[in-house]
């Protein structure tokens, strides 16, 4: 059962990486606020939580008897959303290229040789 859930984190994790990735490469960068990073942080909390949550009997020497699977969804899902509204937080394609044009104005001037 964790194998599925780690498999889960790392497919969540890609897949959030790759749509950070596009966006920055279409010029239009992930500007977290503070409300979206303490989701992902908390999401993130509660996902080692979930993983740790049958502590005792593995401390006991037992075998892992279950896993917390609304745990564990509850803080993918907090992550998810942080995540999106890290997304809605980032200026719009035509506001980002306006930013960048206005950037590339300010920067001195390339001479080649």
């Amino acid at each position: 059962m964790k194998r599925s859930a780690a498999w889960a984190v790392a497919v969540t994790m890609v897949a959030g990486g790759a749509i950070v990735l596009a966006r920055e490469h279409r010029g239009m960068p992930v500007r977290g606020d503070l409300r979206s990073w303490l989701a992902i942080i908390a999401g993130a909390v509660v996902i080692v939580l979930a993983f740790c949550w049958d502590f005792r009997n593995i401390m006991g020497g037992g075998r892992p008897v279950s896993f917390a699977w609304a745990l564990f969804a509850s803080g993918d899902i907090t992550g998810i959303a942080g995540l999106i509204l890290a997304l809605r937080g980032t200026p719009a394609p035509a506001a980002a290229a306006v930013l960048t044009d206005d950037v590339m104005a300010r920067r001195a001037p390339v001479v080649e040789v």
